[in-house]
């Protein structure tokens, strides 16, 4: 079998056809900065931007004692309270679910903020007695704080931080029903996911 010989002829390349690419190559790094910067913009606005996140609060508790068939003695606590902090302003907060365990010093809660306008802000928090003086009836907490979400400009909230504060008896602390003024203050940090 013969071979035969292609009569086409081989295409040239132009020599100079690298001096254009490289001529372009500024403008495509400049393109695909800008993609990738307008990316991170989108990432971060859809992330939310953490930011500082301090408040105050003025309260008042009322307390029922209980006996919790894990825990054993523990206080059901129910708070209301009006304070401000920033990014919701001056606003109200209120907790139903908060239970002190005696044995531990334990303190958890939901507590439910609500803003002006009508958003809220959903916070768990977490926190330990720290000092109780029995002359006084003033009991002192440290703990932390989390944001699981909200309402309004709050739905889909996230962020933590660290709270303190101090709770004052009316009557002698250990009686079936109880009540008195508190405060706590916290500080972290607040996402609201780009809303």
């Amino acid at each position: 079998m013969k071979l035969m010989k292609s009569t086409r002829s081989a295409r040239r390349i132009p020599v100079n056809c690298g001096q254009r690419t490289s001529a372009l190559l500024p403008q495509m790094f400049t393109l695909s900065l800008l993609a990738a910067l307008l990316l991170l913009q989108l990432i971060s606005a859809v992330a939310g931007e953490q930011v500082p996140f301090k408040g105050y609060w003025n309260t008042w508790h009322i307390d029922k004692a209980g006996l919790d068939p894990l825990l054993g003695p523990i206080i059901r606590v129910e708070v209301t309270g009006t304070g401000k902090a920033s990014h919701l302003g001056t606003a109200t907060c209120e907790s139903t679910d908060q239970v002190a365990v005696l044995a531990t010093g334990l303190i958890t809660a939901t507590y439910t903020y609500t803003a002006a306008n009508g958003d809220t802000l959903l916070l768990n928090a977490t926190s330990q007695t720290v000092d109780f003086d029995p002359i006084a009836q003033r009991l002192d907490f440290e703990g932390e704080f989390e944001v699981v979400g909200g309402t309004g400009r709050f739905a889909g909230a996230s962020g933590s931080g660290t709270l303190a504060g101090w709770a004052i008896f009316n009557q002698p602390f250990g009686g079936a029903e109880n009540d008195g003024p508190g405060f706590f203050a916290f500080d972290g940090s607040l996402s609201v996911g780009g809303h």
